[in-house]
């Protein structure tokens, strides 16, 4: 049987916005898993034209199965994201790799990302498609349709998405029966 990654909890994912070190590579700071629904690739291929500031949407391109798809775009990230085109002003790929010509490697996101998990003080293995397993179960604890969540993730079934949504105990323990809310 599949088992997902463990993820970082609400309070241990705050501290990946701290900036990190290596200039000029991406983001200026690291994505936290409300913020990225893609796979580890999607950020090496992105272009300054992925990103629709208007409508806080960001697209991913080719990713897997040759679907592009579009995702929200957290303020917050955007935000970040204004600051690095400001300091770094891309023009072929959003995060560049060693030459200014060429995306950055997935290697190189993935050191990124090491490095901040283990600034932030987080003890759980944690890996970059960890943040995707993350995305899904806040979206989920929040409320969100099933089908939505499919949708941002670019699931082309909805079962595929419920390996990807863990259900927290204190909201599983939360809920209650619907018959609770019929008077008889």
């Amino acid at each position: 049987p599949h088992h997902p990654p463990p993820r970082p909890r609400p309070p241990q994912h705050q501290p990946l916005t701290t900036p990190h070190p290596t200039t000029p590579h991406p983001p200026t700071h690291t994505p936290t898993p409300s913020t990225s629904p893609h796979r580890c690739r999607a950020p090496a291929k992105m272009t300054p034209s992925d990103l629709d500031t208007n409508r806080s949407r960001m697209k991913i391109r080719d990713v897997k199965d040759h679907r592009d798809r579009e995702v929200i775009l957290s303020k917050k990230l955007l935000t970040h994201l204004r600051e690095y085109a400001r300091l770094y002003k891309p023009i072929d790929y959003l995060f560049y790799g060693q030459r200014i010509d060429r995306p950055i490697s997935t290697s190189s996101l993935r050191k990124i990302f090491n490095s901040a998990v283990e600034k932030s003080g987080i003890q759980k293995i944690c890996h970059l498609h960890t943040l995707r397993h993350s995305y899904a179960t806040h979206l989920l604890n929040k409320g969100v349709d099933i089908r939505i969540i499919q949708k941002l993730l670019g699931h082309r079934s909805v079962s595929t998405t419920t390996i990807y949504c863990h259900i927290s105990k204190h909201r599983f323990d939360n809920t209650q029966s619907p018959l609770d809310d019929l008077a008889i």
